[in-house]
């Protein structure tokens, strides 16, 4: 027996997004300023929040929009990757979170909110460390996006193309956050997984250079 989500509900199930309740989200925190503060003192510099992929950005949104509610300010980067390989279909709702996603980028505002698409920053020169951190994440993600332990990139093509994407990718998004990175100074690196796929790469790279990193966990 095939039962589907709108057989459960009764309905159609609703497509919706963090983005699209962050306006909102940001009225609240205006509103309801001093009443959410904890009492222990907020960090002199901003945490700087790494998210990508939509279901991992509406997640981490949240949060950071909880931090910031707290007191903590936050800057949040983000990259509008839609799947983890070019050949995987996109969610049915792209275009609707992508729409939403643009918008509000640009119109969401808060004192301690800064919200920033990696894709529109202008990528640094790739380095030996980042090099090495998007080759080591990788291989782990050739294991981990085709099911298998053992992996051989020098003589199965499959395992070569997976793994040359997200290299690719890997670097792609260490070049863009170095670039951001640099601009300013923050007291911590938080970021979703840690173990897969760009989470992975900048986490190792983060590591790497010796800064605060914190990763969280979450079901889907």
């Amino acid at each position: 027996i095939s039962v589907t989500i709108a057989d459960m509900l009764g309905r159609t199930p609703r497509i919706d997004t963090s983005w699209r309740h962050l306006d909102r989200w940001i009225e609240e925190l205006d509103r309801d300023e001093g009443s959410t503060r904890v009492n222990n003192p907020s960090p002199r510099d901003p945490i700087l929040f790494f998210a990508i992929y939509p279901h991992w950005i509406d997640y981490s949104l949240a949060i950071a929009t909880l931090l910031v509610g707290r007191g903590v300010p936050v800057d949040f980067w983000w990259q509008g990757e839609m799947t983890p390989l070019a050949e995987r279909p996109a969610p049915a709702r792209e275009t609707f979170w992508r729409r939403h996603a643009r918008r509000h980028n640009r119109t969401a505002r808060h004192s301690r909110l800064s919200l920033s698409n990696l894709d529109q920053v202008a990528p640094v020169e790739a380095t030996d460390l980042m090099r090495s951190c998007a080759e080591q994440q990788a291989r782990i993600d050739v294991s981990y996006l085709l099911l298998k332990e053992r992996i051989d990139i020098d003589g199965d093509p499959r395992d070569r193309m997976v793994f040359e994407e997200r290299k690719k990718r890997n670097l792609d998004v260490l070049c863009r956050i170095a670039a951001a990175y640099g601009r300013r100074t923050y007291s911590r690196i938080l970021l979703g997984s840690g173990g897969v796929l760009e989470f992975g790469s900048v986490y190792r790279y983060f590591q790497a250079l010796g800064a605060q990193v914190t990763t969280f966990e979450s079901v889907d």
